[in-house]
């Protein structure tokens, strides 16, 4: 393909909604580009094109299983450097380094925030990656179905948690994210006034100014939107957790959700 040589391009997957994205994972791309105030575009892929696609534009395998490379959203090929650059935590470290200038993405302790937090979602996935596939096109959902139940070891249908399951299961990640919530209470600055607008405490992740790993939390919170619906009990729940805190992070990166 012919690479746009006047702007980063990131590479994120298609769905069927007017404003396609909902990949948690190229939304923590999306909101670092917007951050970092650099000029980008978005190319969207079928889910069913990815693995060829990327192949073929020569980006970095995010992983491999049974010595299969798999490759996986978001990329972005950057033309200042002239380099395709793979995963998100990866690209976040690069837009940093090729791009010193503030805001910086990148903290003292957001490597180990970035594999806590990733570590509870996983009580996440069953709540969202099922209904997924409502918004995947239509060439894509064969593919979509198969990649996801693999991932999660049964049909998609069976792996929604209901009933009893569903409420333990949406408890612990509550219990999750109140966790979350206190893991800045020792590095804020409480010389401030507390409730004050320049209070930190509460407000961003690793203290008193925002970073990637509020961007992390927030593409985790887009994608549950963007899936489930903003009307969505599980939403509506998760918003009022921990004194609303979360529904007022996300409000706070409404400006970083362009381009397309």
């Amino acid at each position: 393909m012919e690479l746009d040589e006047t702007m980063i391009t990131l590479f994120d997957m298609a769905s069927t909604m007017p404003r396609q994205a909902f990949s948690a994972a190229a939304w923590k791309t999306r909101y670092a580009l917007n951050f970092k105030n650099l000029q980008f575009k978005t190319h969207w892929l079928e889910p069913v094109e990815i693995q060829a696609f990327l192949k073929q534009l020569g980006a970095r395998p995010t992983m491999h299983a049974n010595d299969t490379a798999i490759y996986t959203i978001p990329v972005i090929y950057d033309p200042k450097t002239k380099r395709c650059v793979s995963e998100s935590f990866d690209i976040a470290e690069y837009l940093d380094e090729t791009y010193p200038h503030e805001p910086k993405l990148m903290q003292s302790g957001v490597k180990d925030f970035d594999h806590a937090f990733s570590k509870e979602m996983f009580t996440l996935y069953p709540f969202v990656i099922p209904p997924s596939i409502k918004i995947v096109r239509e060439p894509s959902k064969a593919y979509f179905r198969a990649t996801r139940e693999a991932f999660l070891q049964k049909p998609l249908e069976d792996a929604i948690p209901k009933g009893e399951e569903r409420a333990t299961e949406w408890a612990k990640l509550k219990k999750a994210f109140t966790g979350f919530a206190g893991w800045s209470d020792d590095k804020v600055d409480n010389s401030r006034e507390p409730g004050s607008e320049s209070d930190g405490k509460n407000k961003w992740v690793l203290g008193n100014t925002p970073s990637y790993a509020d961007l992390i939390v927030s593409a985790h919170l887009m994608w549950i939107i963007r899936v489930l619906g903003e009307d969505s009990p599980e939403w509506v729940d998760l918003k009022q957790w921990d004194g609303g805190r979360w529904g007022r992070l996300l409000e706070e990166f409404r400006i970083y959700e362009g381009t397309d």
